[in-house]
């Protein structure tokens, strides 16, 4: 995690350096602001702020300004005041505004190790948000009847709380979908999955709209894993078989092909896996070509045709036919459904 700091005024800096250092999960990235009395008021606010983490101010300029852009600018980033002030009164009032510490020029190490514990707790909490909220949606996919939309949006917004114009802090796609697979009981196709994740993350970030693909990502996760993933089928060679089916991305066409590669007999390897599994081999590869084809068509940068051609379909009447038998529409229709089901005004109403 990465805080962006922002600095205005003459102000003793070294301690974030050290700050830092004691967190493997923090850095802190430091911009040093000019600051001129024509910029003041409306300019701090709304440029300002709302770009950093952590604000630290020197006193004189912070008292320069009227009181209402105080303490707007305090609601919208973490403002510590640094001087060296003998008034109690304008010390006292720093704190009553909403500001998060007061600062001398140089202050005892046993203070700054406090504020290093109080800062470092305050931008943690974050991540410990994370990881429960990713606990609860990793169990809600796992249940009989998963209702996960909700969820999926709260996670966005609280992996999302950043600053804008801060570049460097674009969430981690990868790292948050990882975050869910982690509590998912995915045994040996586990690190598939997390392939899966790495991929996704990277369509999410060239994407125009990426909350969409976002939480798209998520529910292709909720509504697979039960039909590709098959947690229940724990059968050594269901298990290879599936493993080895979505480690060659679709260019195993046929059951006698995964046999192959598997080296066993067609015979027993289609028998076992419609007695462990409950779905015969044929449809379960069919299937999961089918939810390949329902993601990719989601990505508002590639055509139908695109979609075909990367799961090795020559002829559209047969990949229209298919996709329609699956999921009771044809790809054109499903894109126009979609799209608009993962649109920023859909994904609101949820």
């Amino acid at each position: 995690m990465v805080i962006r700091c922002g600095i205005i005024g003459n102000i003793w800096t070294d301690w974030l350096d050290e700050w830092s250092s004691h967190h493997k999960n923090l850095g802190v990235s430091i911009d040093v602001i000019p600051w001129t009395r024509q910029e003041q008021d409306d300019f701090l606010v709304k440029h300002l702020a709302s770009r950093y983490d952590l604000l630290l101010i020197e006193e004189e300029i912070y008292f320069s300004l009227e009181r209402p852009c105080r303490l707007s600018m305090v609601q919208e980033s973490i403002t510590i005041i640094s001087g060296n002030s003998k008034d109690y009164r304008r010390v006292r009032r720093v704190f009553l505004e909403g500001c998060f510490d007061y600062m001398e020029a140089m202050i005892p190490a046993t203070e700054i190790q406090e504020l290093f514990v109080r800062l470092s707790g305050y931008f943690l909490q974050n991540e410990r948000d994370l990881i429960q909220m990713s606990k609860k949606i990793a169990e809600e996919i796992a249940a009989p009847y998963p209702k996960s939309e909700p969820l999926f949006f709260r996670y966005w917004t609280l992996m999302n709380q950043r600053k804008e114009g801060a570049e460097d802090q674009f969430p981690n796609y990868a790292k948050a979908i990882e975050r869910i697979i982690q509590f998912l009981p995915l045994h040996s196709i586990r690190e598939k999955v997390v392939d899966f994740a790495q991929g996704a993350a990277e369509w999410i970030e060239e994407a125009e709209y990426p909350q969409e693909q976002f939480i798209a990502t998520l529910l292709f996760i909720q509504q697979a894993y039960r039909d590709i993933f098959l947690p229940h089928a724990q059968h050594p060679l269901v298990r290879r078989a599936i493993s080895i089916y979505l480690d060659k991305e679709f260019d195993l066409e046929t059951v006698q092909d995964i046999a192959d590669q598997l080296f066993v007999n067609r015979s027993h390897l289609s028998k076992t896996f419609i007695t462990e599994s409950g779905v015969s081999l044929t449809r379960y590869m069919m299937r999961t070509k089918i939810y390949g084809a329902r993601y990719l068509l989601l990505d508002s940068k590639r055509s139908v045709y695109d979609v075909m051609d990367y799961l090795n379909y020559t002829d559209y009447g047969h990949f229209r036919k298919t996709f329609k038998k699956y999921t009771g529409m044809t790809p054109s229709e499903y894109v126009t459904v979609y799209r608009e089901r993962f649109s920023i005004e859909g994904i609101k109403k949820i």
